[in-house]
């Protein structure tokens, strides 16, 4: 986004950015893993969303910033806290568990080895955390679950100081 200072970046461009990775080189990973595409990306996806949606479906969505910004002689530079989960459904508990383990795994391998190498804005890329969720159901099947991972994603000059000239984002 452009202002009268020059350049800002925002979350949205961040997520943007690693929707676009994922939606370039998880397809691959997927197959060599047995698994299918992920059929959609959303922010915040309802229970009731999730279980109507078409399986696997993944989400991107940021609580903001994961620390204080700090500032240099190019601008501000901020890091945001991105989480991406995929939420799929297996035949019983076990493969359930299998799937959202894995999807976690092909999640953190994509964006740990893509995101930083295609972005013009990322400068680093720090895995935080890993999460299995599954979600428990009426039935005692529980053949829903999510595997969830948190990435703290550093920009380079988030906001310009004036007069400077910043590179556009994308």
């Amino acid at each position: 986004m452009d202002t009268p200072d020059g350049p800002v970046v925002t979350c949205d461009e961040i997520l943007v950015e690693v929707e676009l990775c994922l939606s370039t080189y998880l397809p691959a990973y997927a197959a060599a893993a047995g698994l299918s595409t992920v059929t959609g990306w959303q922010q915040l996806p309802t229970t009731e969303a999730l279980t109507s949606a078409v399986f696997p479906v993944g989400a991107i969505t940021s609580p903001g910033l994961a620390d204080t910004p700090t500032r240099d002689g190019q601008g501000w530079n901020a890091t945001w806290r991105i989480a991406v989960a995929v939420y799929d459904r297996g035949e019983d508990y076990a493969q359930t568990a299998r799937r959202a383990r894995t999807w976690a795994a092909l999640v953190r391998s994509v964006l740990t080895r893509h995101l930083l190498e295609d972005s013009e804005v990322v400068r680093d890329v720090l895995l935080v955390g890993e999460d299995y969720a599954l979600r428990p159901e009426t039935s005692s099947a529980r053949t829903l679950g999510g595997g969830a991972v948190a990435l703290d994603v550093l920009v380079h000059g988030a906001v310009a100081i004036p007069g400077l000239t910043i590179p556009r984002v994308c």
